[in-house]
């Protein structure tokens, strides 16, 4: 009946009460239910459950998770064997070679890049909310060679920096009118080796960019000075034989021989053709034509060149200057009866050298009278003479003096007591070499 507690779902005291009392059955659930504590209703087990659960210390809850720190970039910049290898891993912000170049600060005038690669791969980090995340990590890597090019801008620069240095008109030039006798001056000051690093304390003597430049100048000054008695018409100014003692970035011979350097090739590139601009418009102002032929040396084989494309660009069209820059290593000129072979003297034999001139130049050897050869490279005065078979008509080999001064290394293998020094020479037509002068540097 509603309201009438059932017996069985009693525990086993109230069915054997209600089986010796029927009537007892009668008592309805809710007076049953107030004559009984408030527990009894809970079964015993869960009782006994939150009981142990609340004699139990409180949970400690572990720390909030943060989320995974940002992988840190990994950055590597190395030289070696004068090789540049630049490489970056784990970057999300370093993806392509350009991003590269320009965090590491690459100036492409001085390197280029032989090869490079870009790889990606994914990763899975805790992001801010402590939930998992997909990163991308990104890996490039360049490897890079020195960049032993003059780029066409790089020479245009300079050019345009010099060009307000030079008087397209000449400085009023006139050439002079054969009035009587008039002479050609040699200019020959042979290996400068602008750049080079000598330390007195390691061989004696100080040198470098600056007092090389100084000393190139006053050689000029003080030959065309010792010339001053002649009435000179042209002046023929070989340049290069080692006018730079480098040819790479990491101050190098052409073939790859370390040099001691004072400077960065960049400001001994600038100040050479400065220098030699300055010098060709000094001699212009005397009212004479200039003759410049580039002779490639050992040292400078490719910035003797590049030297000569410049001068090509700033004395375009100006009066009275010519620039000889030819691909061949040996040069020729005539001045009249008169000629000369011009080259550096490190590739050929000196005794083929006659025989060279006679075979690369058949019609030049056959207009001259009074022929002769010009060699640097040795650093010191030497003088040999050929004769043909008539030996009337002979070729005079001559080793001209250098400017620059001892290094560590020419110390070290005795190379020392060559006196230094620029020279020059005097050429009449009909006559050959008249006079000679010299520019010794003491000490």
């Amino acid at each position: 009946m509603p309201g009438i507690l059932n017996p069985n779902s009693l525990n086993g005291a109230a069915r054997t009460l209600a089986a010796a009392h029927p009537a007892a059955t009668a008592i309805t659930l809710g007076a049953m239910l107030g004559e009984m504590p408030q527990w009894s209703a809970t079964p015993l087990k869960t009782r006994n459950y939150a009981a142990h659960q609340a004699m139990k210390p409180a949970p400690t809850l572990p720390p909030p998770v943060a989320p995974s720190a940002p992988v840190v970039p990994v950055f590597r910049d190395e030289v070696k064997d004068g090789r540049r290898t630049i490489e970056v891993t784990d970057s999300d912000s370093i993806r392509t070679l350009d991003e590269l170049l320009a965090a590491a600060d690459v100036d492409l005038l001085d390197w280029e890049v032989e090869r490079f690669t870009v790889n990606k791969w994914d990763v899975t980090m805790k992001g801010p909310d402590a939930l998992p995340m997909v990163a991308s990590n990104w890996q490039v890597k360049a490897n890079l060679i020195p960049n032993t090019k003059l780029t066409a801008l790089s020479i245009a620069e300079i050019a345009s920096q010099l060009a307000p240095l030079i008087a397209k008109g000449g400085y009023g030039f006139k050439p002079k009118q054969a009035e009587g006798k008039h002479y050609l001056l040699e200019l020959d000051l042979f290996d400068a080796h602008l750049g080079k690093l000598c330390d007195p304390l390691e061989s004696g003597e100080e040198y470098n960019l600056e007092i090389a430049a100084r000393i190139f100048s006053e050689a000029v000054d003080a030959l065309v000075a010792r010339a001053a008695g002649f009435p000179i018409e042209r002046v023929l100014l070989p340049i290069g034989n080692d006018f730079f003692n480098s040819d790479s970035l990491i101050g190098a011979t052409t073939k790859g021989t370390p040099q001691h350097e004072s400077s960065r090739w960049q400001r001994t590139f600038a100040t050479g053709c400065a220098l030699v601009t300055d010098v060709v418009n000094r001699l212009r102002r005397k009212g004479w034509a200039v003759d410049v032929v580039i002779v490639q040396g050992n040292h400078d084989f490719q910035t003797a060149f590049f030297l000569g494309k410049v001068l090509e660009a700033a004395f375009t069209d100006v009066a009275g200057v010519t620039v000889n820059n030819g691909h061949k290593s040996r040069k020729y000129y005539q001045y009249h009866d008169c000629s000369l072979l011009l080259a550096h003297g490190d590739e050929e034999k000196e005794a083929d050298l006659p025989n060279l001139f006679a075979v690369e130049q058949p019609r030049l050897w056959a207009d001259t009278l009074f022929r002769e050869i010009r060699l640097g490279h040795r650093h010191r005065k030497l003088e040999t003479k050929y004769r043909s078979a008539t030996e009337y008509k002979g070729v005079v080999v001559r080793y001209i003096r250098s400017l620059s001064a001892t290094d560590a290394w020419h110390y070290r293998k005795g190379f020392v007591g060559s006196m230094r020094g620029a020279e020059a020479f005097i050429w009449g037509r009909g006559e050959g070499v008249i006079a000679q002068f010299a520019n010794v540097i003491a000490g």
